[in-house]
């Protein structure tokens, strides 16, 4: 007995027995540190960017570059354009097709492809750290057979490569999980938000059920990294719910400003750890590649980068010993206006809240004869979106100290309102001899700039204009921006404050 426990222990020490030391050939842990999934065909972050992400704590790529084919063979994909050396988890995208080869083979075939894979990146100037398998479609009973084929691969791969592979939320429970966990490196565990095509679920969101879905992974003594899905969604549904497509590839302003779209009540009380706004088709509109009927349902969905916040707050109270860091899926394409951007990334890991970074401005025109025309503009300078609101919030007021408006244009803005300011301060909504003016809007996105069209303010002389604004946030906060004086072509500003 004696004996075999100093042979036991010899082996250990020497690194030769993966029997008596499962962890002697299972090479260098994975550092901590959070990652950027990037997609295929979108732009890589400015450099800038990159850096600042470093400083937040999110030091890691993961460059999906090639997709599993039900043979075997990957097939590659085009990375976006990165700085030299940068190190990347080269993910492989793939569905349950993959699985029909026997794990042996389809281990082999892998490998061989891998290494390919491999000298492609470093040939794209990419220093790979590890390769990560992106398969979430597998059903219930699929997982050993899947397990078992990353557990043989994990064998035959360069051990300077770490292996990693997606766990989608529906696997969270399942007992055969540990076929999966136990074959990695480190797992990514996708609990927060949802990818495009999935069908819409609030459980999704819930930040009790993610806590509880990480608390699982401990319990297994797993590694990992927690998957927060960045991506917006809209989705086209038919009146009786049948979903008819969905796109990522719109905007705010595609859909709030678009005239045969009105937004459904109620939209207030519907996102939790979300944005959820419901739309109906008055007219046929088209959004996207999405041709929408009348009558139809447009469904938005979206984390805002105050639920990130929110995220990041709950999670400096959760026990997590093996949590790695959090790997944001994905940076968005431009036309992909719904997601999180890198920016918003930026912004929600800094230590103060994210706010939308706003200016205003006002050009006089010309004389008219009567008065004056003027022209308004407001600024989003940051990625940051305000929350939608319809009447109290989410507007631009300019006052003017003699005469009265005349002709309104609104131009980019969605309505106004317009007042007389009265001897205790307060405004009463009138059309006549009116001194205050109110350009709403039902949102304000990230990096959007609106202008008015003419403004005329009926004066003999030219008057001092007293510009302010007031936005509502996603997380509850109300943004005031002024006010602003305007005194001949001079603006004298003060800073927008939450």
């Amino acid at each position: 007995m004696m004996r075999k426990l100093a042979l036991k222990l010899l082996l250990c020490t020497a690194g030769l027995c993966l029997a008596a030391c499962p962890d002697a050939f299972r090479g260098p842990q994975k550092p901590p540190t959070s990652a950027l999934w990037l997609g295929s065909g979108v732009p890589a972050p400015e450099v800038s960017q990159l850096a600042q992400l470093q400083t937040a704590g999110v030091g890691e790529l993961f460059v999906e570059m090639a997709r599993l084919e039900p043979d075997g063979k990957l097939v590659r994909l085009e990375p976006p354009d990165l700085p030299p050396a940068t190190s990347a988890t080269l993910a492989i995208a793939g569905d349950r097709s993959a699985l029909v080869l026997d794990p042996d083979e389809l281990a082999a075939r892998v490998a061989a492809e891998g290494q390919q894979l491999r000298f492609y990146a470093e040939g794209r100037g990419l220093l790979p750290v590890g390769l990560h398998f992106d398969l979430v479609d597998l059903r219930p009973g699929e997982l050993e057979r899947y397990g078992a084929f990353l557990a043989r691969l994990r064998k035959r791969l360069d051990r300077t490569l770490f292996l990693s592979a997606s766990v989608p939320r529906g696997w969270i429970e399942l007992e055969e999980l540990e076929a999966v966990t136990g074959a990695v490196d480190f797992v990514v565990a996708f609990l927060y938000g949802q990818r495009r095509d999935e069908e819409e679920d609030a459980a999704a969101w819930d930040f009790i059920r993610m806590q509880r879905g990480l608390e699982r992974l401990e319990d297994l003594g797993v590694r990992y990294l927690a998957g927060l899905t960045t991506v917006g969604t809209a989705t086209v549904m038919e009146k009786n719910g049948t979903v008819r497509g969905r796109t990522t590839r719109v905007s705010f302003t595609d859909l709030l400003w678009n005239r045969r779209l009105k937004l459904r009540a109620g939209f207030s009380l519907e996102g939790v750890n979300r944005q959820v706004y419901t739309l109906v088709a008055e007219q046929p509109v088209r959004l996207a590649d999405l041709a929408v009927q009348k009558g139809e349902l447009v469904r938005v969905m979206r984390p805002a980068t105050s639920h990130l916040e929110e995220y990041m707050r709950l999670r400096g109270a959760w026990s997590l010993k093996n949590l790695l860091g959090q790997l944001y899926y994905r940076a968005p394409a431009p036309d992909e206006r719904l997601s999180l951007t890198v920016g918003n990334l930026i912004n929600g890991l800094a230590s103060r809240p994210a706010t939308p970074d706003l200016a205003v401005d006002a050009n006089l025109q010309r004389g008219t004869g009567r008065g004056f025309l003027f022209r308004f503009t407001l600024t989003n300078r940051n990625d940051e979106v305000t929350e939608l609101s319809l009447v109290d919030h989410n507007y631009l007021e300019v006052g003017t100290d003699r005469g009265r408006y005349g002709r309104v244009r609104v131009g980019d803005f969605f309505r106004f309102v317009l007042f007389r300011r009265q001897p205790d301060g307060s405004l009463e909504a009138t059309f006549r001899r009116a001194d205050v003016i109110r350009l709403h809007l039902p949102m304000l996105e990230g990096g959007q700039s609106l202008t008015s069209g003419d403004v005329e303010i009926i004066s003999s002389r030219q008057p001092v204009l007293t510009i302010r604004g007031r936005f509502i946030l996603t997380d509850g906060r109300t943004l005031d921006v002024g006010p602003i004086t305007w005194r001949e072509g001079r603006v004298t500003a003060a800073p927008a404050a939450p």
